[in-house]
């Protein structure tokens, strides 16, 4: 039988040829994701961020190993899927982007969009140019994030190591540590703690490795609904 050689993938995407990543939850703001260069960048209204690569990548991912339940190649109304008000609509293109503050609008000719519907509990999904509607396992949306926050980077801080001169650490209840460093001096760190000189106390290479990790500090990722206290 064909149905035996079929291929039931989702979809497949080649997530080096994405630039674009649209998310469209119903009766929300949209979510512009868009590559430019080698960085990615999500808009919030009027403001852009730097983005989650990783976040893109991994949805391409989802989709491309995600095996449909059934293929339905003569389809009925829109209605009887939910595909007649998506209640979300997913769009990936491959248009280049001017700059960071002004992404290319995606044509028909260089996107797709994945509708998905739902209709008793049972989920549906069609491509844009496509007649086949396939139903899914609705349980792989609780990886498709829809709020722009959780395609923001979660890069907390970057700069070169060097490029920090004065570091405080502070841990109550002990006094602050007031480092200083100096490239006039040998590329010396120097340390006070209450006035008082403690610099001979400096472990100097535990020193450099905090530095490093600040220099390039993550997040693991970013809570939405995060818990008092």
């Amino acid at each position: 039988r064909f149905t035996d050689l079929r291929d039931f993938h989702l979809a497949a995407l080649e997530p080096k040829h994405i630039t674009t990543l649209l998310v469209r939850p119903k009766g929300a703001p949209e979510i512009p994701v868009y590559r430019v260069g080698n960085q990615w960048y999500v808009a919030q209204g009027k403001l852009v961020h730097e983005a989650n690569r990783d976040r893109v990548l991994k949805l391409a991912e989802l989709l491309n190993k995600s095996e449909a339940l059934d293929a339905i190649d003569q389809p009925a109304a829109a209605a009887e899927y939910g595909l007649d008000a998506p209640f979300l609509e997913l769009v990936f293109g491959s248009a280049t982007h001017p700059s960071r503050t002004q992404p290319a609008a995606p044509k028909p000719d260089d996107s797709l969009t994945l509708r998905l519907g739902e209709v008793r509990n049972r989920f549906f999904a069609q491509w844009s140019g496509q007649s086949t509607v396939w139903r899914f396992d609705g349980s792989i949306l609780a990886e498709v994030a829809t709020d722009w926050l959780k395609y923001k980077s979660t890069r907390l801080l970057s700069f070169p190591p060097m490029a920090i001169h004065t570091l405080t650490v502070a841990k109550d209840p002990s006094p602050p540590v007031e480092l200083t460093f100096s490239l006039q001096n040998n590329s010396a760190w120097t340390a006070k703690r209450l006035d008082a000189d403690v610099t001979e106390h400096i472990d100097r290479m535990r020193l450099e490795r905090l530095v490093g990790r600040l220099s390039e500090l993550s997040a693991n990722d970013w809570l939405l609904d995060p818990q008092p206290g």
